[in-house]
């Protein structure tokens, strides 16, 4: 079934059938999409050790390479059938544009709040009041220079919100921060561009700081204690990686940086050393 745990192994031998354990085995996988699937996810993920887990049902193949030699086994993988039906109780239409990431949270006013970005759709974010779900309205958009608003990010504490930018005109990119005092009547207080002017694609909100990404180089930690003057702090670029996205829960920043897997790094924990001035890499799993 999808989820459980194949373990293959791979036995090598010489001409007079001794076993060989000293050679190198390279494990890969196959798979033959369900007719009628489109946009085929990742399909099933291999370990070195030949430990292998089907992540979507139908006709899967590994493999053992070792050499010029390869030895192959094909399966079915079913579902899981873990079924839950599932109710939609309201819908906040939008039928004119691309909707990408979105952000709820409860505004300081005590009220339910949702915000979007939108993707190659003239640089809007859009603003619902979601507190009866089953009567969600749109209340207000903004748009800025850009040609997607990837990504939009609330401070916990709803003083602030800040919108990615993508494609701007003058090509320096960077964020838009929202004074949210008034969540009815989002505005704009300040544009951040300062060592993220390649583009924003990911963000994630404090209410002491921003930590927003450069072009997929590095993130840059951004002082918000002041929304109208938001200040440069620092940053963190890994080596030889590239980073996707970035989350910070008690003073650790876990950033996804693609082949390099997650990347751990103090910026405030404090028992590496590390502060939102100072981020100090931890470890990284692969």
């Amino acid at each position: 079934r999808t989820g459980d745990v194949v373990r293959f192994e791979a036995v090598l031998r010489d001409a007079s059938g001794n076993r060989l354990d000293d050679v190198p085995v390279v494990w890969s996988h196959g798979y033959a999409a369900t007719e009628g699937m489109l946009g085929v996810p990742a399909t099933g993920q291999i370990a070195e050790d030949g430990s292998y887990v089907a992540d979507v049902p139908g006709i899967h193949t590994v493999m053992a390479t070792a050499g010029d030699l390869t030895a192959r086994h094909t399966f079915r993988a079913e579902p899981r059938d873990v079924v839950q039906e599932l109710e939609v109780v309201g819908h906040g239409a939008e039928d004119w544009y691309r909707t990408t990431d979105l952000w709820a949270f409860e505004g300081v006013d005590g009220r339910d709040y949702v915000i979007t970005g939108s993707k190659v759709s003239g640089g809007y974010a859009f603003f619902y009041d979601v507190t009866d779900p089953a009567a969600i309205t749109k209340i207000d958009s903004i748009q800025v220079d850009a040609r997607t608003v990837n990504d939009v990010k609330v401070s916990p504490d709803g003083r602030y919100a800040a919108l990615s930018r993508e494609g701007a005109t003058n090509r320096r990119n960077g964020l838009v921060i929202l004074d949210m005092s008034t969540p009815s009547e989002p505005r704009i207080a300040s544009v951040y561009e300062e060592g993220i002017t390649g583009g924003v694609h990911n963000m994630f909100a404090t209410d002491d700081y921003l930590y927003a990404l450069s072009d997929g180089d590095k993130y840059v930690i951004i002082d918000m204690s002041d929304i109208y003057a938001p200040r440069y702090v620092s940053e963190y670029n890994h080596p030889d990686s590239r980073v996707h996205d970035v989350w910070v829960a008690d003073g650790l920043a876990f950033s996804s940086e693609w082949g390099t897997g997650v990347v751990v790094v103090d910026v405030g924990d404090g028992r590496w050393g590390g502060s939102p001035e100072n981020p100090v890499f931890v470890t990284s799993y692969a």
